[in-house]
């Protein structure tokens, strides 16, 4: 090989060199670009995006913020009940809370609070119905203080009262009312049931009886 195929060669390796290097520059420098804008850094087609330290906390306090559902089915073993539906109901036109419609059913008062969440948690049921028959809290009279009432929420988990106080209030009276759903900081339960004497010229009973229980698990 003469001295001019020699440079020549020479000169082309370095060429080829100063090309490579000049391409991974631009490409490293590309990506820091790209790091720079998208808060992420590109391999391949895949891109790892790097969450600022309030994107975390954001996310870490979505995740661990108690999540409440509806109440589904109720079991007091006490008096026999055992899978008691729950239907959500609201009020009449006359400011009243509504009854379920069949006496198997309780009815909760779905403007005030979940299962499981701060508040009074009210639910009623029928003392009995047509002709003789008994509603699902014709018994309700029975709980002690001390028993447990169970609720079964809309994802399956179960939460447990403690009944702490029972008693009987005049129907459609003030204080009746205001002890019914008389709200509370902390998770309660109010159940509602008919009771005391028939009125026949009303068609209902002058009083209600009232459970109150405490959330406990």
């Amino acid at each position: 090989m003469n001295i001019n195929n020699f440079v020549y060669w020479v000169l082309i390796t370095f060429a080829s060199t100063l090309i490579v290097t000049v391409f991974l520059w631009f490409v490293a420098i590309t990506n820091d670009v790209e790091l720079a804008r998208g808060s992420g850094v590109v391999l391949g087609k895949t891109e790892v995006v790097i969450k600022t330290n309030k994107e975390v906390k954001d996310t870490f306090d979505t995740l661990s913020t108690p999540k409440y559902f509806e109440p589904t089915i109720l079991s007091i073993e006490t008096i026999g009940i055992r899978n008691g539906q729950i239907n959500p109901v609201s009020v009449t036109d006359e400011g009243a809370m509504e009854v379920p419609i069949n006496p198997d059913y309780v009815g909760w008062y779905k403007a005030g609070p979940k299962v499981g969440e701060g508040g009074n948690l009210v639910l009623a049921g029928h003392y009995d119905w047509y002709y003789g028959q008994k509603g699902i809290f014709y018994d309700l009279s029975k709980l002690l203080v001390g028993d447990k009432v169970r609720i079964f929420d809309s994802v399956g988990r179960v939460h447990t009262y403690i009944v702490y106080e029972t008693l009987y209030v005049k129907n459609q009276d003030e204080y009746a009312v205001k002890e019914a759903f008389r709200d509370t900081l902390n998770p309660e339960l109010t159940l509602i049931t008919c009771g005391g004497v028939w009125n026949s010229e009303l068609e209902t009973y002058d009083k209600r009886f009232l459970v109150k229980a405490r959330l406990v698990e």
